[in-house]
Protein backbone atom coordinates (compact mmCIF):
# COMPACT_ATOMS: atom_id res chain seq x y z
CA UNK A 1 0.00 0.00 0.00
CA UNK A 2 1.35 3.79 -1.12
CA UNK A 3 1.46 6.53 1.19
CA UNK A 4 -1.25 8.15 -0.42
CA UNK A 5 -3.41 5.32 0.05
CA UNK A 6 -2.37 5.04 3.55
CA UNK A 7 -3.17 8.74 4.08
CA UNK A 8 -6.72 8.16 2.27
CA UNK A 9 -6.99 4.44 4.56
CA UNK A 10 -6.61 6.63 7.51
CA UNK A 11 -8.75 9.70 6.51
CA UNK A 12 -6.15 12.16 7.25
CA UNK A 13 -7.60 14.06 4.09
CA UNK A 14 -10.97 14.07 5.34
CA UNK A 15 -9.52 15.74 8.59
CA UNK A 16 -8.04 18.08 7.22
CA UNK A 17 -10.77 19.43 4.95
CA UNK A 18 -13.05 19.07 8.07
CA UNK A 19 -10.60 21.08 10.26
CA UNK A 20 -10.03 23.57 7.47
CA UNK A 21 -14.19 23.75 6.87
CA UNK A 22 -14.49 24.74 10.44
CA UNK A 23 -11.53 27.13 10.52
CA UNK A 24 -12.93 28.62 7.65
CA UNK A 25 -16.00 29.41 9.60
CA UNK A 26 -14.15 30.47 12.72
CA UNK A 27 -12.49 33.16 11.22
CA UNK A 28 -15.26 34.48 9.58
CA UNK A 29 -16.87 34.53 12.81
CA UNK A 30 -13.91 36.34 14.50
CA UNK A 31 -14.20 39.08 11.78
CA UNK A 32 -17.77 40.10 12.12
CA UNK A 33 -18.42 39.44 16.33
CA UNK A 34 -15.19 40.64 17.47
CA UNK A 35 -15.46 44.38 16.17
CA UNK A 36 -19.50 43.89 17.27
CA UNK A 37 -18.00 43.23 20.72
CA UNK A 38 -15.35 45.71 21.13
CA UNK A 39 -12.66 42.77 21.61
CA UNK A 40 -8.93 43.97 21.58
CA UNK A 41 -7.13 44.11 18.10
CA UNK A 42 -4.72 41.09 19.77
CA UNK A 43 -7.64 39.10 20.74
CA UNK A 44 -7.95 38.25 17.33
CA UNK A 45 -4.70 37.46 16.04
CA UNK A 46 -4.45 35.06 19.30
CA UNK A 47 -8.06 33.69 17.95
CA UNK A 48 -6.17 32.76 14.09
CA UNK A 49 -2.79 31.68 15.49
CA UNK A 50 -4.74 28.99 18.02
CA UNK A 51 -6.44 28.07 15.00
CA UNK A 52 -3.42 27.56 12.67
CA UNK A 53 -1.52 25.94 15.91
CA UNK A 54 -4.19 23.39 15.75
CA UNK A 55 -4.19 22.19 12.19
CA UNK A 56 -1.02 19.48 12.02
CA UNK A 57 -1.66 18.63 15.79
CA UNK A 58 -5.51 17.33 14.57
CA UNK A 59 -3.65 15.95 10.97
CA UNK A 60 -1.37 13.85 13.66
CA UNK A 61 -4.41 12.39 15.68
CA UNK A 62 -6.03 11.62 12.37
CA UNK A 63 -2.87 9.47 11.04
CA UNK A 64 -2.58 7.99 15.13
CA UNK A 65 -6.58 7.05 16.14
CA UNK A 66 -9.65 6.30 14.24
CA UNK A 67 -12.85 6.39 14.98
CA UNK A 68 -15.11 3.84 15.05
CA UNK A 69 -18.25 2.32 17.13
CA UNK A 70 -16.18 0.69 19.41
CA UNK A 71 -14.24 4.72 20.28
CA UNK A 72 -11.14 5.65 19.14
CA UNK A 73 -8.68 3.18 18.90
CA UNK A 74 -5.05 3.65 17.12
CA UNK A 75 -4.98 2.82 13.68
CA UNK A 76 -3.59 -0.25 12.78
CA UNK A 77 -1.49 -1.00 9.21
CA UNK A 78 -4.02 -3.53 8.52
CA UNK A 79 -7.35 -2.87 6.90
CA UNK A 80 -9.47 -4.84 9.62
CA UNK A 81 -8.75 -4.80 13.14
CA UNK A 82 -10.01 -7.13 16.07
CA UNK A 83 -11.40 -5.38 19.12
CA UNK A 84 -13.50 -6.93 21.53
CA UNK A 85 -13.96 -9.68 19.13
CA UNK A 86 -15.34 -7.62 17.41
CA UNK A 87 -13.63 -7.15 13.54
CA UNK A 88 -13.53 -3.47 12.12
CA UNK A 89 -13.07 -2.87 8.83
CA UNK A 90 -12.14 0.74 7.58
CA UNK A 91 -14.19 2.28 5.26
CA UNK A 92 -12.11 2.56 2.11
CA UNK A 93 -15.25 3.80 -0.34
CA UNK A 94 -14.21 6.90 -2.73
CA UNK A 95 -14.82 9.71 -0.68
CA UNK A 96 -18.10 11.37 -2.49
CA UNK A 97 -20.07 7.61 -1.42
CA UNK A 98 -19.62 8.33 1.90
CA UNK A 99 -23.01 9.89 3.35
CA UNK A 100 -20.95 11.58 6.20
CA UNK A 101 -18.93 13.44 3.96
CA UNK A 102 -21.75 15.39 2.43
CA UNK A 103 -21.90 17.11 5.68
CA UNK A 104 -18.44 18.76 4.58
CA UNK A 105 -20.06 20.30 1.38
CA UNK A 106 -22.53 21.95 3.41
CA UNK A 107 -19.87 23.32 5.66
CA UNK A 108 -17.67 24.63 2.83
CA UNK A 109 -21.00 26.17 1.14
CA UNK A 110 -22.60 27.73 4.39
CA UNK A 111 -19.13 29.25 5.13
CA UNK A 112 -18.66 30.59 1.92
CA UNK A 113 -22.18 32.53 2.39
CA UNK A 114 -21.44 33.41 5.88
CA UNK A 115 -18.34 35.52 4.29
CA UNK A 116 -19.82 37.17 1.72
CA UNK A 117 -23.39 37.12 2.73
CA UNK A 118 -22.28 38.13 6.41
CA UNK A 119 -19.91 40.93 5.91
CA UNK A 120 -22.44 42.70 2.95
CA UNK A 121 -24.60 42.89 5.67
CA UNK A 122 -22.79 45.37 8.01
CA UNK A 123 -21.54 47.42 5.50
CA UNK A 124 -24.72 47.53 4.07
CA UNK A 125 -25.82 49.67 6.82
CA UNK A 126 -22.31 51.58 6.65
CA UNK A 127 -21.07 50.01 9.89
CA UNK A 128 -17.94 49.26 8.49
CA UNK A 129 -15.57 46.98 10.18
CA UNK A 130 -12.99 48.76 10.06
CA UNK A 131 -14.60 51.59 11.66
CA UNK A 132 -15.86 49.65 14.04
CA UNK A 133 -12.23 49.25 15.18
CA UNK A 134 -11.21 52.74 14.92
CA UNK A 135 -9.91 54.31 18.04
CA UNK A 136 -8.03 57.21 17.42
CA UNK A 137 -6.65 60.79 19.87
CA UNK A 138 -5.70 63.87 19.02
CA UNK A 139 -3.10 65.42 20.83
CA UNK A 140 -2.32 69.35 21.80
CA UNK A 141 -0.75 70.76 18.54
CA UNK A 142 2.69 72.51 19.14
CA UNK A 143 3.55 76.03 18.71
CA UNK A 144 6.50 76.25 16.60
CA UNK A 145 7.22 79.78 17.54
CA UNK A 146 8.08 79.99 21.22
CA UNK A 147 5.18 82.54 21.77
CA UNK A 148 3.43 82.35 24.80
CA UNK A 149 0.80 84.74 23.85
CA UNK A 150 -0.64 81.85 21.19
CA UNK A 151 0.13 78.94 23.59
CA UNK A 152 -3.73 78.64 23.72
CA UNK A 153 -4.29 77.49 20.39
CA UNK A 154 -2.59 74.37 20.60
CA UNK A 155 -4.71 72.34 23.14
CA UNK A 156 -7.48 74.75 21.83
CA UNK A 157 -7.90 73.66 18.25
CA UNK A 158 -7.05 69.49 18.72
CA UNK A 159 -10.33 70.19 21.60
CA UNK A 160 -12.32 71.71 18.92
CA UNK A 161 -11.25 68.85 16.61
CA UNK A 162 -12.18 66.32 18.86
CA UNK A 163 -15.77 68.15 19.47
CA UNK A 164 -16.25 67.83 15.68
CA UNK A 165 -15.50 64.08 15.14
CA UNK A 166 -17.20 63.30 18.24
CA UNK A 167 -20.45 63.55 16.47
CA UNK A 168 -19.20 61.04 14.10
CA UNK A 169 -20.42 57.16 14.86
CA UNK A 170 -17.68 55.81 13.23
CA UNK A 171 -14.65 57.35 14.90
CA UNK A 172 -14.05 56.49 18.44
CA UNK A 173 -12.47 59.78 19.36
CA UNK A 174 -10.23 60.61 23.28
CA UNK A 175 -12.13 62.99 24.63
CA UNK A 176 -10.07 66.02 25.38
CA UNK A 177 -9.14 65.23 29.23
CA UNK A 178 -7.49 62.09 28.61
CA UNK A 179 -5.03 64.14 25.76
CA UNK A 180 -4.35 67.17 27.74
CA UNK A 181 -1.51 65.56 29.45
CA UNK A 182 0.63 65.49 26.35
CA UNK A 183 0.91 69.45 26.23
CA UNK A 184 3.52 70.93 25.72
CA UNK A 185 6.09 67.50 25.83
CA UNK A 186 7.50 64.94 23.23
CA UNK A 187 5.31 62.22 23.78
CA UNK A 188 6.23 59.08 22.64
CA UNK A 189 3.64 57.62 20.37
CA UNK A 190 3.69 53.76 20.85
CA UNK A 191 3.15 54.71 24.51
CA UNK A 192 0.50 56.84 23.91
CA UNK A 193 -1.62 54.45 22.00
CA UNK A 194 -1.21 51.99 25.21
CA UNK A 195 -2.13 54.34 27.40
CA UNK A 196 -5.22 55.30 25.70
CA UNK A 197 -5.94 52.45 24.07
CA UNK A 198 -5.83 53.82 20.32
CA UNK A 199 -4.56 52.51 16.75
CA UNK A 200 -4.79 56.06 15.15
CA UNK A 201 -2.76 59.27 16.42
CA UNK A 202 -3.15 62.70 14.97
CA UNK A 203 -0.27 65.27 15.57
CA UNK A 204 0.46 68.56 14.15
CA UNK A 205 2.66 72.23 15.34
CA UNK A 206 1.34 75.72 14.23
CA UNK A 207 2.72 79.06 13.63
CA UNK A 208 0.45 82.39 13.78
CA UNK A 209 2.38 84.71 11.98
CA UNK A 210 0.34 88.15 12.43
CA UNK A 211 -3.02 87.25 10.49
CA UNK A 212 -2.01 84.02 9.10
CA UNK A 213 -2.22 80.73 10.80
CA UNK A 214 -0.58 77.63 9.57
CA UNK A 215 -0.74 74.67 10.91
CA UNK A 216 0.52 70.78 9.73
CA UNK A 217 -1.07 67.45 10.93
CA UNK A 218 -0.27 64.35 10.00
CA UNK A 219 -2.14 61.04 11.06
CA UNK A 220 -0.52 57.93 12.37
CA UNK A 221 -1.55 53.98 12.39
CA UNK A 222 0.24 52.53 15.00
CA UNK A 223 -0.19 48.90 14.37
CA UNK A 224 1.35 49.67 11.12
CA UNK A 225 4.03 52.08 12.38
CA UNK A 226 3.44 54.31 9.30
CA UNK A 227 2.15 58.21 8.38
CA UNK A 228 -1.30 57.55 6.50
CA UNK A 229 -0.94 61.41 5.41
CA UNK A 230 0.22 64.73 6.41
CA UNK A 231 -1.34 68.23 5.49
CA UNK A 232 -0.31 71.84 6.10
CA UNK A 233 -3.21 74.09 5.57
CA UNK A 234 -3.15 78.01 5.75
CA UNK A 235 -5.63 80.77 6.38
CA UNK A 236 -6.46 84.28 7.40
CA UNK A 237 -6.81 83.76 11.09
CA UNK A 238 -10.47 85.25 11.06
CA UNK A 239 -10.99 81.93 9.09
CA UNK A 240 -9.61 79.58 12.07
CA UNK A 241 -12.96 77.49 11.45
CA UNK A 242 -12.12 76.38 8.36
CA UNK A 243 -8.49 75.11 9.52
CA UNK A 244 -11.02 72.76 12.07
CA UNK A 245 -13.19 71.42 9.10
CA UNK A 246 -10.56 70.83 7.09
CA UNK A 247 -8.61 68.46 9.59
CA UNK A 248 -11.97 66.84 10.50
CA UNK A 249 -12.75 66.05 6.82
CA UNK A 250 -9.36 65.25 6.23
CA UNK A 251 -9.25 62.26 8.53
CA UNK A 252 -12.72 60.88 7.36
CA UNK A 253 -11.41 60.86 3.92
CA UNK A 254 -8.39 59.59 4.69
CA UNK A 255 -9.97 56.33 6.57
CA UNK A 256 -12.29 56.22 3.73
CA UNK A 257 -15.67 56.72 5.62
CA UNK A 258 -19.46 57.47 4.29
CA UNK A 259 -20.46 60.04 6.58
CA UNK A 260 -24.35 60.15 7.19
CA UNK A 261 -26.38 63.41 6.15
CA UNK A 262 -26.53 64.61 9.75
CA UNK A 263 -23.16 63.93 10.40
CA UNK A 264 -21.86 65.88 7.03
CA UNK A 265 -23.82 68.42 8.29
CA UNK A 266 -21.71 68.47 12.59
CA UNK A 267 -18.33 68.66 9.99
CA UNK A 268 -19.65 72.59 8.41
CA UNK A 269 -17.98 75.52 9.34
CA UNK A 270 -19.71 77.51 12.72
CA UNK A 271 -20.70 81.52 12.26
CA UNK A 272 -19.09 82.82 14.96
CA UNK A 273 -17.49 86.19 15.57
CA UNK A 274 -13.88 85.43 14.98
CA UNK A 275 -13.07 87.89 18.19
CA UNK A 276 -15.49 86.02 20.41
CA UNK A 277 -14.24 82.81 19.15
CA UNK A 278 -10.46 83.60 20.04
CA UNK A 279 -12.31 84.72 23.67
CA UNK A 280 -13.64 81.28 23.82
CA UNK A 281 -10.80 78.93 22.98
CA UNK A 282 -8.32 81.32 25.46
CA UNK A 283 -11.30 80.35 28.03
CA UNK A 284 -11.20 76.93 26.92
CA UNK A 285 -7.34 76.30 27.55
CA UNK A 286 -7.02 77.70 30.85
CA UNK A 287 -6.59 75.22 33.72
CA UNK A 288 -9.26 75.10 36.86
CA UNK A 289 -6.82 74.31 39.25
CA UNK A 290 -7.61 77.07 41.90
CA UNK A 291 -11.02 79.88 42.36
CA UNK A 292 -9.10 82.62 41.08
CA UNK A 293 -8.18 80.97 37.60
CA UNK A 294 -12.02 79.58 37.11
CA UNK A 295 -13.50 83.01 37.75
CA UNK A 296 -11.11 84.07 34.87
CA UNK A 297 -11.93 81.41 32.79
CA UNK A 298 -15.82 82.62 33.40
CA UNK A 299 -14.95 86.45 32.95
CA UNK A 300 -13.85 85.13 29.15
CA UNK A 301 -16.42 83.27 28.20
CA UNK A 302 -18.89 86.09 29.26
CA UNK A 303 -16.50 88.65 27.08
CA UNK A 304 -17.20 86.11 24.35
CA UNK A 305 -20.30 85.87 24.58
CA UNK A 306 -20.55 89.75 25.11
CA UNK A 307 -19.52 89.83 21.63
CA UNK A 308 -21.36 87.16 19.86
CA UNK A 309 -23.72 85.67 22.20
CA UNK A 310 -25.62 83.11 19.11
CA UNK A 311 -22.48 80.78 19.84
CA UNK A 312 -24.14 77.66 21.31
CA UNK A 313 -20.37 76.59 22.24
CA UNK A 314 -19.69 79.47 24.50
CA UNK A 315 -23.26 79.31 26.91
CA UNK A 316 -22.48 75.71 27.13
CA UNK A 317 -18.38 76.11 28.36
CA UNK A 318 -19.47 78.79 30.48
CA UNK A 319 -22.18 76.69 32.27
CA UNK A 320 -19.82 74.05 33.19
CA UNK A 321 -17.50 76.27 34.66
CA UNK A 322 -19.70 77.92 36.83
CA UNK A 323 -21.03 74.31 38.24
CA UNK A 324 -17.04 73.77 38.54
CA UNK A 325 -16.26 77.02 40.33
CA UNK A 326 -19.58 76.77 42.16
CA UNK A 327 -19.13 74.87 45.28
CA UNK A 328 -15.82 76.45 45.85
CA UNK A 329 -16.77 80.08 46.61
CA UNK A 330 -19.22 82.25 48.78
CA UNK A 331 -20.94 83.31 45.53
CA UNK A 332 -21.96 79.50 45.10
CA UNK A 333 -25.73 80.22 44.52
CA UNK A 334 -24.71 83.22 41.88
CA UNK A 335 -23.09 80.84 39.68
CA UNK A 336 -25.48 78.29 40.29
CA UNK A 337 -28.13 80.14 39.01
CA UNK A 338 -25.83 81.74 36.05
CA UNK A 339 -25.15 77.88 35.09
CA UNK A 340 -28.89 77.51 34.56
CA UNK A 341 -29.61 80.31 32.63
CA UNK A 342 -26.21 79.40 30.22
CA UNK A 343 -27.81 75.76 29.84
CA UNK A 344 -31.13 76.71 28.62
CA UNK A 345 -29.50 79.20 26.39
CA UNK A 346 -27.19 76.79 24.83
CA UNK A 347 -29.78 74.26 24.49
CA UNK A 348 -32.53 76.68 22.73
CA UNK A 349 -29.49 77.73 20.36
CA UNK A 350 -28.27 74.70 19.62
CA UNK A 351 -30.36 71.59 21.24
CA UNK A 352 -28.10 68.47 19.40
CA UNK A 353 -24.59 70.52 20.48
CA UNK A 354 -22.75 67.76 22.54
CA UNK A 355 -21.40 70.37 24.92
CA UNK A 356 -24.85 71.52 25.46
CA UNK A 357 -25.77 68.23 26.08
CA UNK A 358 -23.30 67.78 28.33
CA UNK A 359 -23.55 70.96 29.66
Amino acid sequence: MSFFEELKRRKVFRVAASYAVVAFIIMQLVEILYPMFNFPQWTQQFTVIIVLLGFPIAVILSWVFDKTPQGFIKTDVKETQDRDGVSIKVDNRPFYQQKRNIFLVFGVIGGVLLGLIGGNKFSSDQLDLNNELTKMAILPFTNIKQDKENDFLGFALSDEIINRLGYLKSIVVRPSGSVRKYQGIEADLNQVGNDLDVDLVLTGSYLRNGDQLRLSTELIDLNKNERLWNKTVQVDYSDIFEIQETVSRDIVDGLKYNLQPEEEEKLKISNVDPVAYELYLKAKDMKSNNVPMMETKIELFLESINIDSSYSESWAELATACVNVAQATKKGQYYINLSKYAVRKAISLNSESLSSILA
